[in-house]
């Protein structure tokens, strides 16, 4: 009897033994399946020497994970606007994965089911193919309601900026970059509120008159400033009312302020000019500015080693930042530039409504590879890498490595993390703050991470996923288009000097936007975020 045990015992620990490999195919179900996926470059690889995703440590670690093979199809830098048209202008040649802002396709993300060019997801989720993303949607109402249409679609997998508006940090990246060191010498404090901005500026003028006081990107001038008079330049929404700020009497004193600083010589008297990224850093890497706005990133690491080298600050600390312009000192700023939760500011996943059509082994495993994406696993390899390579566990923390850090081979931060991780870009993923929290070096930037978040936005930001219905987007496009044309043009000149600035040519001005259709255009957005909320 004990033999016969004994042999029971050892054919189940013989059969085990061979049924483990079965369990651990179990485990990448998809392992062999091989995915197109279609996806912009991002500059930081470019400035790391890759050429294709598939060169990276991530997609290593994504492969070992899932076992799913993806070939990777990259638009030429600069061309991605034009080759997505391409791309979308034939649904039955899309690849069976794209990355994009889908709240940006032409007539919102119906638009894009409507044309075929991607698939609801609502079968797939119901269904438990995507227990992770599942969880989220589950827990997030906001996000749940802003990543499916008016209709009740589910339709992407999205890039998500962490899934609350507190404390948190990856929402912001960009901020006021100043010059402490001059600050102290005039024996002034960062400014917090309008009147503290005016003086500053003011004291930098008088005694450097030969240095721009401030300098930023044309965008950016309303929505830095706008918030100095609990204003806002587009949208909003407060207590379940959408408004639009143009045309609110702050906005008129706003821009009466822009005036008095722009005659003053306190703003960058080309500051009309600078319409991209970058521009403006130059005069500021030079010495020639005392503050500006600019990315955190982008911002820092081409402005302040310049200062260093040149000799121009002492050290990096020299460099300070400051909160989000608010009305009250010491009160968080009720608006501010601010990215939301998911938005049109990152590129997010969708499945093609080819293979959607086609369904089998390959669709399933786009299903299975976008949803492990949500996972622990996942994020922790889309948000911090390798565990012993880029990142290590420290009493519980990742924690990045000096081939992060301080990269062997001279990569600065953002290209090294970027052979290891996506999370500090797009797709789809949660970012984590952990990841802000060490990202940045400069005392600034890290101070950034904190004070930038000193707003209440979150609680006015119009949701970015409730779109105008298709019956009224025609006639939404042509009334923002003359409202924003009106509003660049009459702004620049009333800023600069070039017509004046007064009650009648401001209540003119709104007059002309009421018969633009501002009105009318405001009730489609209510109609587009009542639908929104009910979803």
């Amino acid at each position: 009897m004990k033999k016969l045990v004994s042999l029971c015992l050892a054919l189940v620990m013989l059969a085990t033994a061979f049924a483990m490999p079965a369990f651990a195919a179990d485990d990448k179900p998809y392992a062999g399946v091989k995915l197109t996926y279609w996806v912009k470059l991002h500059e930081n690889l470019n400035a790391a020497g890759i050429t294709n995703m598939d060169q990276t440590h991530w997609y290593e670690a994504v492969k070992e994970a899932t076992g799913i093979e993806i070939e990777f199809i990259h638009p030429a830098a600069g061309q991605d606007g034009t080759e997505f048209n391409l791309l979308t202008a034939v649904p039955d040649e899309m690849p069976d994965i794209v990355e994009y802002s889908w709240t940006s396709y032409p007539g919102g993300a119906s638009a894009a089911i409507a044309d075929e060019v991607i698939a609801p997801l609502n079968d797939a989720i119901a269904s438990g193919k995507t227990p992770n993303l599942k969880k989220i949607l589950d827990n997030e109402v906001d996000i749940d309601k802003a990543v499916k249409t008016a209709d009740g679609d589910y339709y992407v997998f999205p890039f998500l900026r962490g899934t609350t508006f507190e404390n948190n940090n990856c929402l912001f990246t960009s901020g006021f970059y100043m010059r402490g060191d001059i600050l102290k010498a005039l024996g002034l404090e960062v400014p917090e509120t309008i009147d503290e901005w005016d003086t500053v500026l003011r004291a930098v003028k008088a005694a450097y008159p030969d240095m721009i006081p401030f300098i930023t990107r044309t965008e950016w001038m309303n929505q830095i400033f706008c918030p100095g008079y609990d204003n806002f330049w587009d949208y909003y929404v407060e207590d379940g009312v959408v408004k639009n700020g143009l045309v609110e009497d702050s906005h008129f004193e706003y821009l009466k302020k822009m005036a008095s600083w722009y005659a003053d010589g306190l703003i960058d008297p080309d500051y009309l000019t600078h319409t991209k990224a970058g521009d403006g850093r130059g005069i500021m890497a030079a010495g020639n500015a005392f503050a500006t706005y600019d990315a955190c990133g982008g911002g820092a690491s081409n402005i302040f080693p310049h200062l260093l080298e040149a000799g121009l600050i002492s050290d990096e600390s020299d460099m300070v930042t400051t909160v989000p312009v608010t009305s009250v000192k010491g009160q968080n700023a009720k608006f501010s530039k601010m990215n939301g939760l998911y938005d049109a500011s990152g590129s997010s996943a969708a499945i093609s409504k080819r293979l959607a059509d086609e369904g089998g082994e390959k669709f399933e495993a786009a299903v299975y590879l976008l949803d492990w994406m949500y996972s622990e696993e996942g994020h922790m390899i889309n948000c911090f890498g390798i565990e012993g390579e880029s990142y290590n566990m420290v009493d519980g923390y990742p924690t990045f490595t000096d081939v992060v850090l301080h990269n062997p081979d001279g990569l600065n931060v953002a290209a090294a993390l970027s052979l290891y991780a996506r999370g500090h870009q797009n797709g789809p993923v949660v970012q984590d703050t952990r990841v802000n929290d060490q990202y940045y070096s400069y005392s600034a930037q890290v101070a950034g991470m904190h004070l930038w978040t000193k707003t209440d936005f979150g609680k006015y930001m119009y949701p970015a996923g409730a779109a105008i219905a298709t019956e009224n987007a025609d006639d939404f496009a042509t009334i923002t288009a003359n409202v924003k044309t009106y509003k660049d043009e009459h702004e620049a000149k009333w800023i600069t000097g070039q017509e004046e600035l007064t009650e009648d040519a401001w209540n003119a001005y709104v007059a002309q936007l009421e018969a633009f259709g501002l009105s009318r255009a405001i009730q489609y957005k209510q109609a587009a975020y009542d639908a929104f909320m009910n979803n």
